[in-house]
């Protein structure tokens, strides 16, 4: 799964509806937005990855979307690392 997702305009990665979503051992950084966004009754796992120098947070999520996060680094991002 290792992949990097990096200076995007908006979002690196946004999941919304009733998706789901893992990243493991993923970079998301640079974007110009959140770099993980979970909208609606979506759900996202994030393992032993790195958010960090996003404009905004590092993970984002609108109840009742969930993330979860799992030996992870959340660093440097413009907002707070995780909301």
């Amino acid at each position: 799964l290792d992949c990097v997702i990096q200076d995007c305009a908006k979002n690196g990665v946004d999941v919304g509806l009733e998706g789901s979503v893992e990243l493991k051992r993923c970079t998301v950084s640079g974007c110009g937005g959140h770099g993980v966004r979970a909208t609606d009754t979506s759900r996202c796992n994030i393992t032993e990855s790195k958010l960090i120098g996003n404009k905004r947070d590092g993970c984002d999520a609108d109840l009742p979307a969930s993330i979860v996060v799992h030996k992870s680094l959340l660093a440097n991002n413009r907002d707070s690392g995780y909301v």
